[in-house]
């Protein structure tokens, strides 16, 4: 995902960079396709050889990649600093760090959340969290 969003898209681009198993690249390529994430097309009309695009799923991963990117960066490599930073293009700013937010902006921590059922929420799912909300509010589970 990393070398897709940084703008890979031929298989010998994906496999420079990452330094795998023909084999290897092959299935894990496959896999994004078949997820939806990446979508394949022939170079040439004709042509056995093949590019690859972030779909706008794929593209939709971007906030998770630099989260866990930033994350490996304080918790792996800590204080001897981030192996790659990663800058606006044009202005080379480092980015912010990515946090989570509720709609007015407020930062929110695990401790701040509370699960509820969404419009999609199976009966099971609405069950499950029934359970869990009675579980933290009598002190048998964690928040």
């Amino acid at each position: 995902m990393r070398e897709a969003l940084v703008g890979a898209t031929r298989f010998s681009d994906f496999q420079r960079s990452l330094d795998m198993a023909r084999n290897v690249l092959t299935n894990r390529l496959e896999a994004l396709c078949e997820a939806g994430i990446l979508s394949k097309h022939p170079q040439k009309e004709g042509s056995s050889r093949s590019f690859y695009v972030l779909t706008p799923k794929g593209s939709a991963l971007f906030p998770v990649v630099v989260a866990l990117g930033q994350w490996g960066d304080k918790w792996i490599f800590g204080s001897e600093g981030e192996p790659v930073r990663l800058v606006e293009r044009m202005t080379e700013i480092p980015l912010q760090e990515i946090t989570v937010a509720t709609e007015t902006g407020q930062t929110v921590t695990p401790a701040d959340l509370k699960l509820m059922p969404g419009p999609g929420a199976e009966p099971s799912t609405r069950k499950h969290l029934k359970k869990m909300q009675n579980a933290c509010h009598n002190g048998t589970g964690s928040k």
